[in-house]
């Protein structure tokens, strides 16, 4: 399993979207602290397109 720092928000419809925050090297602390939630990626994905759905572990209950 892979894990990206994200960022989920709702939009006016009640979708829940996320986004990568960048870059995700250990040294990038902006990618923190900008992050509210890990993308969990399934090692037997190479790759996630815009619009798949994918788990997230958020931040905060």
């Amino acid at each position: 399993m892979d894990y990206l720092r994200g960022v989920y928000a709702c939009d006016d419809q009640g979708q829940l979207h996320v986004r990568s925050t960048g870059q995700q090297g250990s040294g990038i602390l902006t990618s923190m602290v900008a992050a509210n939630c890990l993308i969990e990626i399934d090692t037997a994905r190479s790759m996630v397109k815009p619009g798949e759905t994918v788990t997230i572990q958020p931040f905060e209950s």
